[in-house]
């Protein structure tokens, strides 16, 4: 009798995936929800087969009691963990608008708490016989076709693209132990989550059907029965086709000072009190060189940088380099990271660039050029990150969320003339890697702290690729930069300028 257990299962694609397993006589399910449900206990009451938990994803202390209270109920373990549970508050507000508070509270309810379910009931799935995790997505983290619903989901696509590289990443090291994952886009569905969308839908995609949430909980259920190990980690459509996903600041600092004398720089740190800062301020005079203090954890501070910002540039900023990140986990597991570091990284990584770059933007606007750039890395990129196994699996999720940011904002920003991109800072590793790991060419590294922890896995599987020098993927950067245009507006750019794979 396979076993199923789904969270958020009180309404919607959750209550319907629950009322199609119980169609099934040989279906164990276990439905999980965070308040009360007159409905699933209705279901309960009829159907033996049937046992409701309460569950609340974003507590450790819910999420352990509900373990507690389904171990005895699967003396086999867990076929089928179907991470259902999501939320969308801010559905059709811009990148300008949105409630930062809130962009935050979703990154972490739509990313970081599958993976605190999940890990608390991978126990249970590798004891079962299927050993299949499924996290319920959405196309509008695809990033080929998200690109033209601009201003529609903006939050929540950038918080299921993360969704969707956890379940890539992850795959790719739970498959030795036969556990296979997938990220899955049931449809749109008629749903209070789906409904916001029905004039974009109506207008520019008449064509696409409007499930029912009974259809859509049958795609759940069929993909998840037909996925395997060999299918691990990819990202389903809901007609069983895959959807496509596909220190270096001052190293650009100092190639924009030594490349063009009319180049004029502001560099932000949280201490500017550094030797290699205080050495380019004794050669570079005020006019070409302004310090800033910066600490992007902290709005206030960034408002008074803003402000000093202003002053200085009275026809605004033409470049804006988003590079501040961090990266507390490197090496560390899905099933043993941290959830509040993850957590912190997450909101690090993803809603600070956009804190800064929303504040920023009345002076992007005012300038000549207009450019937006996200330092990204390809550990973001979906075909690129896979083969690198267990390495910076939390930074991999964080960046593939702000590859999302970059390029759904970037779809609205075109229209009033200001160019997005994430930039990979790093060299291509091409004939070795092919020969080392497999077909596909991810790009390199460069010799900074955050990128230091990869050296051995580097060594080991492409030991052809040099380690570059931070003023080498600084060049790198400000060349992408000035090459950016309307017309590439929301590419995820290598180090030589060509597009990655996302």
């Amino acid at each position: 009798m396979p076993s199923w257990l789904i969270t958020g299962a009180n309404r919607g694609i959750g209550l319907a995936t629950v009322q199609n397993l119980l169609k099934k006589d040989g279906n164990f399910v276990i439905a999980t929800t965070r308040k009360d449900s007159a409905e699933l206990n209705a279901l309960a009451s009829k159907h033996k087969n049937l046992k409701v938990l309460s569950l609340d994803i974003n507590s450790q202390s819910s999420v352990d009691t509900a373990v507690a209270a389904a171990t005895p109920l699967l003396p086999n373990g867990l076929d089928y963990l179907v991470n259902n549970a999501g939320k969308n508050p801010q559905p059709l507000t811009k990148f300008e608008d949105l409630d930062l508070e809130l962009f935050g509270e979703e990154m972490i309810f739509n990313t970081v708490a599958p993976l605190r379910v999940s890990r608390a009931f991978l126990p249970l799935v590798k004891k079962s016989e299927a050993k299949k995790i499924i996290f319920i997505s959405s196309v509008l983290a695809s990033s080929q076709i998200t690109f033209m619903m601009v201003n529609q989901f903006n939050a929540y696509s950038v918080a299921k693209a993360a969704l969707n590289m956890l379940a890539h990443k992850w795959g790719a090291s739970l498959k030795y132990e036969g556990v296979s994952t997938a990220a899955i886009h049931p449809g749109w569905t008629q749903t209070d989550l789906g409904d916001p969308l029905k004039e974009w839908m109506g207008k520019y995609a008449p064509q696409v059907p409007h499930l029912t949430t009974e259809e859509a909980g049958n795609v759940v259920i069929k993909v998840s029965e037909a996925l395997t190990v060999e299918k691990t980690g990819q990202f389903w459509h809901f007609d069983g086709t895959n959807l496509p996903c596909r220190g270096v600041g001052l190293g650009i600092v100092k190639n924009l000072l030594e490349k063009d004398s009319s180049n004029f720089v502001i560099a932000t740190a949280r201490n500017l009190d550094v030797p290699a800062l205080r050495e380019l301020t004794s050669q570079f005079p005020k006019d070409r060189l302004q310090l800033v203090h910066l600490d992007v954890s902290e709005p206030a501070d960034i408002e008074k940088a803003v402000e000093t910002v202003t002053a200085l540039l009275p026809r605004g900023l033409d470049y804006l380099i988003n590079n501040a990140a961090i990266h507390p986990q490197p090496l560390v597991k899905f099933e043993d990271l941290d959830y509040d570091l993850f957590a912190e990284e997450i909101l690090f990584n993803t809603v600070i660039p956009v804190r800064v770059t929303r504040l920023f933007l009345p002076l992007i606007k005012k300038s000549k050029e207009k450019k937006i750039l996200f330092i990204s890395s390809a550990m973001g990129s979906f075909e690129l990150t896979y083969p690198m196994v267990n390495q910076c699996n939390a930074y991999s999720t964080g960046k593939a969320a702000l590859n999302m940011v970059a390029l759904k904002w970037a779809a609205s920003l075109k229209n009033e003339g200001v160019s997005v991109a994430s930039v990979h800072p790093g060299k291509d590793i091409l004939d070795c890697f092919v020969k080392y790991v497999r077909e596909l060419p991810p790009s390199g590294w460069v010799d900074t702290e955050i990128g230091e922890p990869i050296k051995e896995w580097m060594t080991k599987n492409a030991p052809d690729v040099p380690q570059i020098k931070p003023e080498e993927s600084g060049a790198a950067v400000v060349k992408v930069a000035e090459e950016l245009s309307l017309v590439n507006t929301g590419t995820f750019f290598n180090y030589t300028g060509k597009s990655l794979p996302r």
